[in-house]
């Protein structure tokens, strides 16, 4: 349509965008004076009397929506043979614009994703599921505030919470109709779609923000739809120095499974509301069970300074970075006796219990693959995982040194990179000097007793 053109009492002042499902409009409401956005909806919609009774139910639905960061939705309307839908006018950037080449910074992150999971909690609560959830669809008011638009798609979740995709429902005669970067597994296969299925599109949204690349773009859409089904993405902590909590939600929203992601919109909006509150001053509130009390001085570059103080009537001692910096291993004996713990670093959140039986004096393997120990006069490994959410294994024993026994509250051995060569210190009595004995091919014979 044209500047100046009239549909009903709304004056066109501009075309604000296009997409499948119609095109967007900047008009003037010339009954209360006001800008407002027109969304012509495609005419085939008009002619369909089973897809033209289920949108004005679900127009219906979506327009008693009322949430701070929601683009308000006033009316459905249908003139000169055009159905279309007069929305509040957002002015400001789209969250697509904005993102910069290597990504937000984590106050940003937060500032923005916050309030917009409070808004899609909230959506899904009302039973509503958007469907396509976007950069694009994603606005920024000049003054910072977030706002969703676009529920074109937008879908009516039936009692379990789901519905079932079709072809007629996702495909436009000339293509896809959803986005094909911004598809889900689901959508892609013709399984069920939920409110599970929006985690997923805004965890890509959110990976793209933080790490200023999108995690399954391909070289068309077949590569990328691929990708998608079948693929894992890239780390976000290769891209960029981010806390591992942050690194979790992403890795989180973006499982294939839906009952693998989170369970609802409501509960990331708790990760976030938990990560905001701990961005607001340099502390990180422990657990009220943790007798460590982390204070973080923000990093620059890849350095960050971590400072733990005792708080409790129990002792945890001889912190230890993995490689990675991503988690911290220490030594407890909050249960009674020692054993070894993992914990988020630099938040401090999450603590999870990697020895059995008692574990002291541990090491990380270099690659960050295995956790070592002493228990009584044992040396164990636990096979570990820091990549994305923190993983771990049953410990196994790997030998026996009355030296370990003896020495296990002291730094008295080390491991080589592979993991493959263990060296100890030895006294064989007051009078000699000290001995190093190093245990050669221990894999080997390990593997022999299996």
């Amino acid at each position: 349509m044209q500047a100046g053109a009239l549909l009903s009492h709304y004056k066109i002042i501009r075309m604000l965008g296009k997409g499948g499902m119609g095109e967007v409009y900047l008009a003037e409401d010339t009954r209360l004076q006001r800008q407002i956005a027109l969304k012509l909806l495609p005419e085939n919609v008009n002619h369909d009397p089973e897809r033209l009774i289920r949108f004005y139910k679900e127009a219906e639905t979506t327009a008693k929506l009322n949430h701070p960061n929601i683009a308000t939705i006033h009316n459905v309307e249908n003139a000169k043979d055009r159905l279309f839908i007069v929305m509040e006018y957002v002015e400001g950037e789209t969250v697509r614009t904005l993102i910069p080449k290597h990504g937000i910074d984590l106050d940003l992150f937060c500032a923005w994703f916050l309030p917009i999971s409070d808004a899609m909690a909230y959506v899904h609560e009302m039973g509503v599921t958007h469907r396509d959830l976007k950069p694009g669809n994603l606005m920024v008011k000049h003054e910072g505030t977030p706002k969703i638009l676009d529920f074109g798609l937008a879908r009516i979740t039936g009692p379990e919470g789901l519905y079932r995709d079709s072809s007629q429902e996702l495909t436009s005669p000339g293509g896809i109709l959803v986005s094909p970067a911004y598809m889900l597994p689901e959508q892609v296969t013709g399984q069920q779609v939920g409110p599970l299925s929006d985690l997923f599109s805004l965890g890509v949204v959110m990976y793209e923000a933080i790490t200023g690349r999108h995690p399954f773009l391909g070289d068309n859409t077949l590569a990328t739809a691929h990708r998608i089904i079948h693929d894992d993405p890239p780390s976000a902590f290769d891209l960029k120095l981010i806390p591992p909590v942050v690194g979790d939600l992403l890795t989180t929203c973006l499982q294939k499974r839906p009952v693998d992601r989170y369970q609802s919109m409501r509960a990331l909006h708790q990760v976030f509301d938990d990560l905001s509150g701990t961005l607001n001053g340099s502390e990180f509130e422990a657990s009220p069970h943790s007798a460590i009390n982390t204070s973080v001085i923000r990093p620059t570059r890849k350095l960050a300074v971590i400072m733990f103080t005792d708080i409790a009537d129990f002792t945890e001692l001889f912190p230890s970075l993995s490689p990675d910096g991503r988690y911290l291993a220490f030594q407890s004996n909050e249960s009674g006796w020692w054993e070894v713990y993992v914990r988020h670093s630099p938040t401090g959140e999450g603590k999870w219990q990697v020895s059995v039986a008692g574990g002291q004096m541990l090491r990380w393997q270099d690659q960050g693959s295995a956790l070592f120990h002493v228990q009584d006069d044992r040396l164990m490994t636990v096979p570990v995982s820091t990549q994305g959410v923190f993983r771990f294994g049953s410990p196994q024993g790997l030998f026996s040194s009355e030296t370990l026994r003896a020495t296990r509250l002291s730094a008295s051995y080390d491991v080589n990179t592979a993991g493959q060569q263990f060296v100890m210190v030895q006294n064989l009595n007051e009078d000699k000097a000290m001995t190093l004995t190093v245990v050669q091919n221990w894999y080997t014979e390990f593997t022999k007793t299996e």
